[in-house]
């Protein structure tokens, strides 16, 4: 996204359009097959989410459906003050599709993730800070320039890069800034 918000994920109608029209059922009218979009999008956000480079999301504005799936995709969430994230998919007869379900149950663990998913409510940044969704929270207007200095320290630092070690360089980076 770019402007005043993230991402305010997909489009209901398009969505809904592609898996009535993309999806393949069996003769028992069981889901055999997703719509390529799907698979493609999962894909995209599973190498962002296993990339050996970091991947941060500065996240201002809505961050919703397909968009909060992108950034808990991401290594670090860095949000904007006011901005609002969830997975409200459900609240459209969908759940979330591209790793969200997944990426929530990591954080979160597996009652959380499920009260929040079904659910399909949206939360503000300090919420989402409180359950482990965003790991800062900055000015809305300093997000981009902390991401880029975070960045910035991340690569000259003397370690190599590891995604599972990503709150250290955080830590690190608080440190000294």
């Amino acid at each position: 996204g770019s402007g005043r918000h993230y991402s305010s994920g997909a489009d209901v109608d398009q969505l809904m359009e592609i898996f009535g029209t993309q999806s393949k059922l069996d003769g028992n009218g069981k889901l055999v097959a997703y719509p390529a979009w799907y698979q493609e999008n999962r894909n995209t956000f599973n190498y962002f989410y296993h990339a050996d480079i970091p991947v941060i999301s500065a996240i201002n504005g809505l961050c919703v459906g397909s968009g909060t799936e992108l950034a808990l995709s991401s290594h670090l969430r860095i949000c904007g003050r006011g901005s609002i994230l969830g997975l409200p998919e459900s609240s459209f007869g969908f759940l979330p599709g591209v790793n969200g379900t997944l990426r929530y149950t990591e954080l979160l663990g597996w009652g959380k993730a499920l009260e929040l998913v079904m659910a399909g409510e949206t939360f503000s940044a300090d919420e989402a800070k409180e359950l482990g969704l965003v790991d800062v929270i900055v000015n809305k207007k300093d997000t981009m320039d902390y991401c880029e200095a975070l960045i910035k320290f991340i690569i000259q630092h003397k370690k190599e890069y590891a995604r599972n070690h990503a709150l250290e360089y955080l830590e690190e980076f608080q440190k000294t800034n």
